[in-house]
């Protein structure tokens, strides 16, 4: 289906139309540089955390170390969801709802049975806080503990993760994170990582570059690191494909045999319809299973 681009005046990002009554994303400058998806008005969006102080700046809550990982559980996740940007005109309205798509999952997925699960939303949503909740979760977790993380949100054009605050979250120190745990973890654990950002298959090259444990790990991301990903109003375009029709839907279960592993869920993803508008990365071994 053919993208027509819409000219915006502000920052000049272009708009493309045509899915499901239409979607968007930003690009092009400004924004102190960073780019990502954004929606057309989604219904009923409700912004929960947001706030601003009197200078138009976000006023986060920060994570207190100690604070966050309460149970003695052996799988994890932690859920980002970065949709409220105060200041500027990028706001991505679906992305409450992939949180709360993922968070269902979770819950009743019998892979995932008993999952603790912490989400740090819009202003909670910061650099500072979701290192700290990765540092946090590394102390916690022990030798053959699962671990998800998700990102829904602006991604810069580098692959950064662009916080709620503007910080950016780099791939570098995201690698760093996640191997740490990784390493804690061991080889009788697994780290799966999913990412709905622009640009999110730039962890994929660095995973591919520098970790030599693969097999530890499972990545997903909605793009290779070059393309945008998308925002239709009522989930990220990637989130909706992957949770609501690959997992939820099971609609990836190519044997039906009621157990969906990585591979399936990619083979359904680079052969549906998602296929003509972005090239899942997929990093790890494709026997994980997911759902």
């Amino acid at each position: 289906m053919e993208k027509e681009q819409e000219e915006r005046s502000a920052f000049g990002f272009h708009k493309p139309n045509g899915f499901w009554g239409g979607f968007a994303h930003y690009s092009g400058g400004g924004m102190q540089g960073w780019w990502g998806a954004s929606p057309l008005q989604g219904p009923a969006f409700q912004e929960t955390t947001a706030a601003n102080n009197s200078s138009g700046n976000m006023e986060s809550e920060e994570i207190t170390a100690g604070n966050l990982w309460t149970n003695t559980e052996d799988s994890y996740a932690l859920v980002i969801g970065a949709g409220d940007y105060p200041g500027f005109s990028s706001d991505l309205s679906g992305v409450a709802y992939d949180v709360d798509d993922v968070d269902a999952f979770l819950a009743n997925d019998s892979v995932w049975s008993g999952t603790e699960t912490v989400n740090l939303e819009n202003q909670n949503a910061t650099k500072t806080n979701i290192l700290s909740a990765l540092s946090e979760l590394n102390s916690e977790v022990t030798s053959g503990d699962d671990v998800l993380f998700y990102y829904s949100g602006h991604g810069a054009s580098d692959g950064d993760l662009v916080c709620c605050d503007t910080s950016e979250l780099s791939v570098e120190e995201l690698y760093e994170s996640l191997t740490a745990i990784g390493n804690t973890v061991g080889e009788s654990g697994h780290v799966t990582v999913v990412l709905d950002s622009c640009y999110s298959g730039a962890l994929v090259d660095y995973f591919s570059a520098h970790c030599t444990n693969s097999s530890e790990y499972t990545i997903l991301t909605a793009c290779s690191n070059s393309q945008y990903s998308y925002d239709i109003g009522t989930n990220g375009l990637f989130t909706n494909y992957l949770i609501d029709q690959a997992l939820t839907g099971m609609a990836a279960d190519a044997n039906k045999d009621n157990s969906i592993t990585v591979q399936e869920v990619y083979n359904y993803l680079t052969s549906s319809a998602y296929a003509s508008y972005d090239t899942v990365q997929l990093y790890g071994s494709g026997n994980y299973v997911l759902g």
